[in-house]
């Protein structure tokens, strides 16, 4: 954590043993190892939430990163990961959802946005996969079919003739 203050990707922290009750709003990184009530919102910031830390609001941003307590609903724009030590009641939605094991939730997860990026990259691959067929190798292809049953008829009319003979 001090590599992130003196880098200044730390926006705030909520440390042990403190509360704040209102709307919070950030630009990087939040932490909490202490108790936040309210909403909370970040653009593309990162909410960090400690062992300790509690936060009993509803939650936007563009990640979340639970080892703590959080009551309420998670949005994330990329990712929330649930650590081992995390107990979320409520729902989460994102693109991506990282539960570790012993980790504790109870609510729903969505991820709608995931869901339909894949839909969209498997339907343009099969659109590529259509259109990547020149019609030149549909051609080539009628072709060889006549070309294989020419074939046929010349071994087809070899093999009466030596018969006859």
């Amino acid at each position: 954590m001090a590599r992130d203050i003196k880098e200044g990707r730390l926006s705030g922290y909520v440390g042990n043993g403190t509360t704040l009750t209102g709307e919070t709003s950030f630009q990087s990184m939040l932490r909490v190892d202490g108790h936040l009530t309210g909403k909370v919102h970040s653009d593309n910031g990162t909410l960090i939430v400690g062992t300790d830390g509690q936060v009993d609001a509803d939650i936007e941003v563009s990640n979340a990163v639970v080892n703590g307590t959080i009551n309420g609903d998670i949005t994330a724009t990329e990712k929330v990961e649930l650590g081992r030590a995390a107990k979320v009641v409520g729902n989460i939605t994102s693109p991506q959802v990282v539960i570790e094991p012993g980790a504790i939730f109870e609510g729903s997860c969505h991820m709608l946005k995931a869901r339909d990026a894949k839909d969209e990259r498997e339907t343009q691959a099969r659109s590529y996969i259509h259109s990547s067929v020149p019609p030149v190798a549909a051609e080539a292809e009628a072709e060889e079919v006549s070309f294989g049953s020419d074939a046929d008829d010349e071994a087809e009319e070899a093999l009466t003739a030596t018969s006859v003979l």
